[in-house]
């Protein structure tokens, strides 16, 4: 029992978080502490999940892996990396931040719950979980009329996809009995040629197609998240879907494996739309954070598409990818966080007009991370276009291949446009200090991505290493 205890420590310290965050609120409202206390409690519960690796307090519910705990430690990362940067603007705007921490806090926790899970409910409850907090999200940065229509939209849809995973949950008890993922795979082994089975996948897979906000359900990804205040951004952009991909990973691989080729289908299909449809939005938008919403989607995309084999291989080529887009990406957001004009941050195009000459420093790193999202060589994300170009062109996917190849090109269109604005349009804007942590932040983030890029074989052999005993 003792034991048990010990192991959940890294999810109790995160619950123990969202219980004393409130409190310490309520008694003494300061904006600092609050922040600074939420980092600490990602830290120590990051270090206790690292030190009970391999351990989880129930086995009938969850198990701990290197793969589960290499996606959770980035989410711990990613949230920690976050609210540095959400610390910046909150002193800025004088805004209350304990919404935006619970919200970080709860997330971290569904995260740990979606990587090790190995039982259907804990996976619904992770879903439900992961919808609650983006509409907790979305609704902390309800600051204009525009949003809370989304909002509205949005909470309908989540609503919706709710009662279908809870449908596909109880058709599958009263068929079977059990939820586990053993006995589940079982199941569905000896009845893989009922329509009802298919169906019921096939919904699960549309469910996680929402909750990451790919096609054909992309709307709430690009046009809400695009219209959030930056912290929020932030988080839409760098935290959640690693551990939507990992549960979706686990569920097709241990639960869903009979139909690894109609999932390899969906994969492929919707991977592309994805990808068509982040191009071409972030080419038609005027507005700083649809871009960079509707660019995220397009690399979501990409790695959506990768998995579609559900290999070792693809898996390792996928956890390259997402490790090389969050360094991109985060490096981006941490520039923006850097760039503010007369007390508010910039959200237009022009906005960004003659920051290369008033900001050298900053436009230098924006442009240098939209090439490395581009997958421009020698930067770090030509890495990981490769190794997916390479894993394409063994499955002698070779259209598909072509086809990502031109939407590049549309989508290095779109950055392109960030970049003769900041270089070769002139304005008359003025900009506000940037602080030296931002400097420090961006500044480590791209030394980071200079020695990855350097030695990428490190960072793929210790993936290979978390995931062998995984994934075969």
């Amino acid at each position: 029992m003792f034991e048990n205890f010990v192991y959940a420590l890294p999810e109790l310290i995160l619950i123990c978080g969202l219980i004393v965050l409130p409190v310490l609120n309520f008694f003494n409202n300061s904006q600092k502490q609050t922040l600074k206390l939420s980092a600490w409690i990602i830290l120590f519960s990051w270090f206790m999940n690292i030190i009970f690796y391999n351990k989880a307090f129930s086995d009938h519910y969850l198990v701990s892996t290197g793969f589960s705990t290499l996606v959770s430690s980035i989410a711990y990362l990613g949230s920690f990396a976050v609210l540095i940067l959400a610390r910046r603007w909150y002193a800025s705007t004088g805004e209350a931040p304990l919404v935006y921490c619970e919200g970080i806090l709860l997330g971290i926790l569904l995260c740990n719950i979606a990587t090790e899970s190995v039982h259907f409910a804990v996976t619904v409850l992770f879903f439900w979980g992961m919808l609650g907090v983006n509409i907790l999200m979305l609704h902390h940065s309800s600051n204009s009329k525009d949003i809370g229509l989304d909002l509205k939209s949005y909470g309908k849809a989540a609503i919706f996809f709710s009662c279908i995973m809870l449908f596909i949950a109880f058709t599958f008890y009263l068929d079977n009995g059990h939820l586990a993922y053993s006995s589940l795979s079982s199941f569905i082994s000896a009845k893989q040629n009922s329509v009802e089975i298919f169906l019921l996948t096939t919904a699960v897979i549309l469910c996680y197609l929402f909750l990451l906000g790919l096609a054909p359900f992309s709307f709430w990804k690009t046009e809400t998240t695009g219209q959030v205040i930056l912290p929020v951004l932030a988080y839409f952009l760098l935290i959640p879907f690693a551990s939507v991909f990992a549960s979706f990973i686990n569920l097709s691989r241990f639960v869903f494996s009979v139909y690894l080729e109609d999932i390899s289908f969906f994969c492929l299909l919707f991977g592309s739309i994805s990808m068509l449809i982040g191009a071409l939005g972030a080419c038609s938008g005027k507005n700083i954070h649809k871009i960079l919403a509707y660019g995220s989607l397009f690399h979501l995309g990409i790695m959506f598409l990768t998995i579609n084999s559900l290999t070792s291989d693809a898996i390792d080529d996928f956890l390259m990818y997402l490790l090389i887009y969050l360094l991109s990406m985060y490096g981006i957001v941490s520039a923006f966080f850097g760039l503010k004009s007369k007390g508010e941050y910039l959200l237009t195009l022009s906005d960004l007009a003659g920051s290369s000459v008033k900001k050298p420093y900053i436009s230098a790193m924006i442009t240098v991370y939209l090439f490395s999202l581009v997958g421009f060589p020698p930067f770090l994300g030509f890495v990981g276009l490769y190794t997916i170009g390479l894993n394409l062109a063994s499955d002698n996917h070779f259209y598909i291949l072509l086809f990502l190849l031109v939407i590049l090109i549309i989508l290095t269109y779109a950055y392109m446009q960030i970049i003769k604005t900041m270089y070769f349009e002139k304005s008359n804007n003025s900009y506000d200090h940037t602080e030296r942590s931002i400097y420090a932040v961006v500044f480590i983030n791209a030394l980071l991505m200079i020695i990855i890029s350097l030695k990428p074989d490190i960072l793929i052999e210790n993936i290979k290493i978390l995931t062998e005993n995984v994934f075969g």
